[in-house]
């Protein structure tokens, strides 16, 4: 993606820009969004596969869009030029093919403790059921 089509993406789109779907290794039923709002406002989302709300999501604003072009490069270890517009594509993770037993509890404690990677540590939960998960 290029810088150019980034910002537009976030600017026009009604819901921002999605610029990465992926599941991850220590939770393969739970899929991670991160999207980027007009507002420049950061979220990130931990959904159950298959769905797309519900999981716990962080926010944080930003006032440069060059703030958050940097942030989320370091975060998602890959230069603008290799994001893709999730969005647009409506591309999405394939499902996982087995799932742990304990794997709902062992998401929930990772909530509880902070574990989850977040691009920055001041990055504030939004969810109501979640955030009554997650310790202060």
């Amino acid at each position: 993606m290029k810088r150019l089509e980034f910002l537009r993406a976030a600017k026009l789109g009604s819901g921002g820009v999605c610029v990465d779907r992926a599941c991850l290794c220590d939770f393969p039923n739970t899929v991670r969004e991160v999207s980027v709002l007009r507002d420049l406002t950061v979220v990130v989302e931990f959904n159950d596969h298959g769905y797309d709300e519900g999981g716990p999501r962080y926010t944080k604003t930003y006032s440069e869009p060059e703030e958050v072009i940097a942030v989320l490069e370091r975060y998602l270890g890959k230069p603008i030029s290799a994001w893709e517009n999730f969005t647009a594509s409506g591309n999405y993770p394939p499902a996982p093919k087995t799932v742990a037993a304990d794997l709902v509890r062992r998401f929930h404690v990772a909530v509880s403790k902070g574990l989850l990677a977040l691009p920055e540590p001041d990055f504030v939960q939004r969810s109501g059921y979640w955030a009554s998960v997650e310790k202060p």
